[in-house]
């Protein structure tokens, strides 16, 4: 399983240290584990398919299929989303406010559960996650002011114009979400809670597509 770790680790052309930081790990946590042929405990295993969507669980424990989880079974019954062909943070919620607008396309999606849209990222502060054009496909969340899984990566809109898309963490300050680039060139943020109008997880991304 560690060669596995190690493979998906080189395909997402990170380090080591950038992927134990991505899961909240201890510095060292795979190194030592491959030093020393130990396991990685079942916590991990989980945190790294949440945070990787594109990540193939079957895959990475047990070594079967494919690593990466964007190929939908041809077995499966075939579930269409719609992708509208706009940046998240520009034009996509004329799109959502507007349903008489028409999607670009649809895609298939039959391996992935609670997509209801696909849209575009536009931007650098999630590489090298998530590079800048990629589709990213949202499932919209109840803007309630809980977040299911803190450390994942959501997309936010807010009362007074922020759409981004980043990694959602407790803040130290009251009543807030600490909004958390993978780049480390941008700084994190804190937003008002009570701001959010709109929350979507990122259930999975794919790679730059050419016209």
């Amino acid at each position: 399983m560690l060669e596995r770790i190690k493979s998906y680790i080189s395909y997402k052309k990170l380090s080591v240290r950038k992927f134990e930081q991505a899961l909240g790990m201890s510095n060292g946590t795979i190194h030592n584990a491959v030093v020393k042929g130990s396991s990685i405990s079942s916590q991990w295993l989980t945190k790294m398919t949440e945070t990787y969507p594109d990540l193939n669980p079957i895959w990475l424990v047990t070594g079967n299929g494919e690593m990466l989880n964007t190929t939908a079974s041809a077995e499966s019954a075939t579930m269409k989303v719609p992708y509208y062909d706009v940046d998240f943070s520009g034009g996509f919620s004329e799109f959502y406010n507007d349903q008489t607008q028409n999607a670009t396309n649809y895609i298939e999606c039959n391996s992935l559960k609670g997509v209801d849209y696909w849209c575009n990222l536009k931007g650098h502060s999630m590489e090298p996650t998530i590079m800048d054009g990629e589709r990213i496909a949202l499932q919209e969340l109840p803007a309630n002011g809980t977040i299911p899984c803190f450390g994942a990566i959501y997309a936010i809109v807010t009362a007074d114009g922020l759409r981004t898309v980043k990694r959602v963490e407790k803040s130290k300050k009251k009543d807030h979400f600490l909004l958390i680039p993978d780049n480390k060139e941008y700084a994190s943020q804190d937003v008002e809670i009570s701001t959010i109008t709109h929350v979507f997880r990122v259930v999975a991304h794919l790679g730059i597509f050419q016209q």
